[in-house]
């Protein structure tokens, strides 16, 4: 009987210190990450090559946050 006790209590014991690290060391909600990718789009028509281009408003308006432009990207 004294060892089902034991062993209660320390899977008791287990279980409370299981929940308490949980809840400490919660990590933040990870963000929010979008790619866009485009295959056959030219530099000079955006916002992003040279020249003051207003055919992409929309893509202007994405990268005015927090964001990261890759001008090229391989592929296998």
């Amino acid at each position: 009987m004294k060892k089902s006790l034991k062993g209660i209590i320390l899977a008791a014991f287990m279980a409370v210190i299981i929940i308490a690290g949980v809840i400490i060391f919660k990590k933040d909600t990870p963000p929010n990450i979008v790619f866009i990718i485009i295959d056959t789009l030219r530099a000079d028509h955006t916002h992003m090559g040279e020249g003051e281009s207003r055919e992409t408003p929309a893509l202007k308006k994405l990268f005015e946050n927090d964001s990261a432009f890759f001008g090229s990207s391989y592929s296998n």
